[in-house]
Protein backbone atom coordinates (compact mmCIF):
# COMPACT_ATOMS: atom_id res chain seq x y z
CA UNK A 1 0.00 0.00 0.00
CA UNK A 2 1.15 3.69 0.29
CA UNK A 3 2.96 3.58 3.68
CA UNK A 4 4.87 0.61 2.06
CA UNK A 5 5.57 2.29 -0.84
CA UNK A 6 7.10 5.37 1.75
CA UNK A 7 9.08 3.10 3.29
CA UNK A 8 10.61 1.38 0.13
CA UNK A 9 11.63 5.08 -1.12
CA UNK A 10 12.66 6.79 2.43
CA UNK A 11 9.68 8.69 2.55
CA UNK A 12 8.22 9.62 5.57
CA UNK A 13 5.73 12.11 7.06
CA UNK A 14 6.25 15.61 6.52
CA UNK A 15 8.71 17.14 8.66
CA UNK A 16 10.48 20.43 9.11
CA UNK A 17 13.02 19.58 6.18
CA UNK A 18 9.70 19.01 3.87
CA UNK A 19 9.04 21.94 1.84
CA UNK A 20 5.71 21.60 0.11
CA UNK A 21 5.61 21.75 -4.01
CA UNK A 22 4.50 25.27 -5.42
CA UNK A 23 2.77 23.34 -7.78
CA UNK A 24 1.42 26.74 -9.65
CA UNK A 25 4.05 27.19 -12.09
CA UNK A 26 5.17 23.87 -12.27
CA UNK A 27 5.14 21.77 -15.62
CA UNK A 28 6.27 18.54 -16.54
CA UNK A 29 7.72 16.02 -14.48
CA UNK A 30 11.59 15.84 -12.90
CA UNK A 31 12.78 14.13 -15.72
CA UNK A 32 10.88 15.58 -18.30
CA UNK A 33 12.47 19.34 -16.90
CA UNK A 34 15.88 17.93 -16.51
CA UNK A 35 15.89 16.58 -19.79
CA UNK A 36 14.52 20.01 -20.95
CA UNK A 37 17.51 21.78 -19.73
CA UNK A 38 19.61 20.36 -23.06
CA UNK A 39 23.12 20.82 -20.47
CA UNK A 40 22.35 17.90 -18.13
CA UNK A 41 22.65 15.01 -21.07
CA UNK A 42 25.47 13.12 -19.50
CA UNK A 43 23.35 13.10 -16.45
CA UNK A 44 20.51 11.81 -17.86
CA UNK A 45 22.21 8.96 -19.62
CA UNK A 46 23.49 7.98 -16.43
CA UNK A 47 19.81 7.97 -14.79
CA UNK A 48 18.95 5.73 -17.33
CA UNK A 49 21.50 3.29 -16.33
CA UNK A 50 21.38 3.18 -12.67
CA UNK A 51 18.76 1.28 -10.89
CA UNK A 52 17.00 1.97 -7.61
CA UNK A 53 18.46 -0.24 -4.64
CA UNK A 54 15.20 -1.83 -3.30
CA UNK A 55 16.59 -5.11 -2.19
CA UNK A 56 16.85 -4.36 1.29
CA UNK A 57 12.86 -4.46 1.60
CA UNK A 58 12.62 -7.28 -0.43
CA UNK A 59 11.46 -5.70 -3.54
CA UNK A 60 13.69 -6.81 -6.46
CA UNK A 61 15.91 -3.82 -8.34
CA UNK A 62 13.95 -3.07 -11.49
CA UNK A 63 13.59 0.70 -11.42
CA UNK A 64 16.11 3.07 -13.16
CA UNK A 65 16.33 6.53 -11.51
CA UNK A 66 15.06 7.76 -14.49
CA UNK A 67 11.56 6.23 -14.29
CA UNK A 68 11.60 7.36 -10.20
CA UNK A 69 11.39 10.71 -11.41
CA UNK A 70 8.64 9.90 -13.66
CA UNK A 71 6.75 8.88 -10.96
CA UNK A 72 4.90 10.72 -8.33
CA UNK A 73 7.17 10.52 -5.56
CA UNK A 74 8.60 13.92 -3.76
CA UNK A 75 12.11 15.09 -4.87
CA UNK A 76 14.66 17.76 -5.61
CA UNK A 77 17.57 16.81 -8.75
CA UNK A 78 20.88 18.38 -7.79
CA UNK A 79 21.94 18.38 -11.59
CA UNK A 80 25.20 19.03 -12.39
CA UNK A 81 25.75 20.27 -15.97
CA UNK A 82 27.80 18.81 -18.77
CA UNK A 83 31.67 18.94 -18.64
CA UNK A 84 31.74 20.20 -14.87
CA UNK A 85 32.49 16.11 -14.02
CA UNK A 86 33.72 12.70 -14.78
CA UNK A 87 30.64 11.06 -16.39
CA UNK A 88 32.40 8.47 -17.67
CA UNK A 89 33.83 6.98 -14.68
CA UNK A 90 30.10 6.28 -13.61
CA UNK A 91 29.01 5.02 -16.70
CA UNK A 92 31.76 2.71 -17.32
CA UNK A 93 31.08 1.64 -13.79
CA UNK A 94 27.44 0.83 -15.08
CA UNK A 95 28.53 -0.48 -18.46
CA UNK A 96 30.73 -3.20 -16.12
CA UNK A 97 27.27 -3.63 -13.36
CA UNK A 98 25.44 -4.59 -16.24
CA UNK A 99 28.23 -6.88 -17.87
CA UNK A 100 28.48 -8.55 -14.51
CA UNK A 101 24.64 -9.14 -14.35
CA UNK A 102 24.67 -10.69 -17.92
CA UNK A 103 27.76 -13.04 -16.75
CA UNK A 104 25.60 -14.31 -14.03
CA UNK A 105 28.00 -12.29 -11.26
CA UNK A 106 24.42 -10.75 -9.62
CA UNK A 107 27.20 -10.00 -6.40
CA UNK A 108 29.62 -8.60 -8.66
CA UNK A 109 26.85 -6.44 -10.39
CA UNK A 110 25.29 -5.17 -7.24
CA UNK A 111 28.57 -3.88 -5.45
CA UNK A 112 28.57 -1.79 -9.00
CA UNK A 113 25.28 -0.54 -9.17
CA UNK A 114 25.28 0.27 -5.60
CA UNK A 115 28.67 2.24 -5.77
CA UNK A 116 27.16 4.66 -8.64
CA UNK A 117 24.19 5.12 -6.82
CA UNK A 118 25.26 5.92 -3.65
CA UNK A 119 27.92 7.93 -4.38
CA UNK A 120 26.87 9.63 -7.37
CA UNK A 121 23.06 8.91 -8.23
CA UNK A 122 21.71 9.76 -4.44
CA UNK A 123 24.54 12.74 -3.77
CA UNK A 124 22.70 14.57 -6.51
CA UNK A 125 19.02 13.72 -5.12
CA UNK A 126 16.95 14.63 -2.20
CA UNK A 127 13.82 13.09 -0.65
CA UNK A 128 12.12 16.63 -0.23
CA UNK A 129 10.99 19.42 -2.49
CA UNK A 130 13.64 21.86 -1.85
CA UNK A 131 12.11 24.54 -4.19
CA UNK A 132 14.38 27.67 -2.93
CA UNK A 133 11.65 29.76 -1.84
CA UNK A 134 12.98 30.15 1.69
CA UNK A 135 15.37 32.90 1.92
CA UNK A 136 17.20 30.85 4.44
CA UNK A 137 20.41 28.86 4.64
CA UNK A 138 19.65 25.22 5.89
CA UNK A 139 21.64 21.83 6.58
CA UNK A 140 19.34 19.47 4.05
CA UNK A 141 19.91 15.91 3.77
CA UNK A 142 20.51 14.34 0.36
CA UNK A 143 19.29 10.44 -0.72
CA UNK A 144 21.91 8.88 0.35
CA UNK A 145 21.91 10.10 4.24
CA UNK A 146 24.76 12.63 3.54
CA UNK A 147 24.29 16.29 4.71
CA UNK A 148 24.80 19.52 2.35
CA UNK A 149 24.52 23.14 3.42
CA UNK A 150 21.71 24.94 1.26
CA UNK A 151 22.48 28.40 0.87
CA UNK A 152 19.26 29.92 -0.58
CA UNK A 153 20.43 34.03 -0.57
CA UNK A 154 23.87 32.79 -1.84
CA UNK A 155 22.44 30.19 -4.00
CA UNK A 156 24.81 27.43 -3.79
CA UNK A 157 24.23 23.56 -2.51
CA UNK A 158 27.25 22.27 -0.17
CA UNK A 159 29.59 25.23 -1.92
CA UNK A 160 28.29 24.58 -5.40
CA UNK A 161 26.72 27.47 -7.24
CA UNK A 162 23.29 27.16 -8.99
CA UNK A 163 22.51 27.93 -12.36
CA UNK A 164 20.75 31.40 -11.88
CA UNK A 165 18.07 32.66 -14.92
CA UNK A 166 16.08 30.22 -16.78
CA UNK A 167 16.84 27.16 -15.45
CA UNK A 168 16.76 28.59 -11.51
CA UNK A 169 14.82 26.47 -9.58
CA UNK A 170 12.96 24.19 -12.22
CA UNK A 171 9.32 23.78 -10.65
CA UNK A 172 7.85 20.47 -11.26
CA UNK A 173 4.71 18.37 -11.08
CA UNK A 174 6.87 15.74 -8.28
CA UNK A 175 9.46 18.11 -7.26
CA UNK A 176 12.53 20.72 -7.69
CA UNK A 177 15.09 20.76 -10.57
CA UNK A 178 18.33 22.66 -9.09
CA UNK A 179 20.96 23.13 -12.40
CA UNK A 180 24.27 23.18 -10.90
CA UNK A 181 27.31 24.34 -12.41
CA UNK A 182 29.62 21.66 -11.42
CA UNK A 183 28.99 18.02 -9.14
CA UNK A 184 28.17 17.73 -5.62
CA UNK A 185 31.51 16.06 -4.27
CA UNK A 186 30.65 12.44 -2.01
CA UNK A 187 32.03 12.91 1.50
CA UNK A 188 33.18 9.40 2.18
CA UNK A 189 32.94 8.16 5.81
CA UNK A 190 36.19 6.81 7.66
CA UNK A 191 35.06 3.08 6.52
CA UNK A 192 35.09 4.57 2.74
CA UNK A 193 38.18 6.22 2.84
CA UNK A 194 39.87 2.99 4.29
CA UNK A 195 38.64 0.78 1.95
CA UNK A 196 39.86 3.25 -1.12
CA UNK A 197 43.73 3.10 0.75
CA UNK A 198 45.16 -0.59 0.39
CA UNK A 199 48.13 0.95 2.18
CA UNK A 200 46.52 0.82 5.50
CA UNK A 201 43.89 -2.41 5.13
CA UNK A 202 45.04 -3.98 8.42
CA UNK A 203 43.35 -0.71 9.70
CA UNK A 204 40.08 -1.29 7.61
CA UNK A 205 40.07 -4.57 9.13
CA UNK A 206 40.23 -3.77 12.16
CA UNK A 207 37.80 -1.21 11.82
CA UNK A 208 35.42 -3.39 10.47
CA UNK A 209 35.61 -6.33 12.87
CA UNK A 210 35.00 -3.58 15.59
CA UNK A 211 31.58 -1.77 14.82
CA UNK A 212 30.96 -0.74 18.17
CA UNK A 213 34.45 1.45 19.31
CA UNK A 214 33.91 2.30 23.65
CA UNK A 215 35.62 5.11 24.26
CA UNK A 216 37.05 6.45 28.07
Amino acid sequence: GFLGLMTVFGLGSCTDDHFDINSTNASGTLWENVVATGECNDFTNILTKAIVNKKAYGVPASLTYAELLKTDKTLTVWAPKDGTYNAQQWLDMLDEAKRLEESGDIAGAADKYKTVEKQFVQNHLSYFDYNGSYPVSKRIALANGKYADYDVPGNTIKGVDITSGEYKNIPSTNGTVHLLNSYIPYAYDLKEILAVYPEISDLYQYVISNDTLMFD
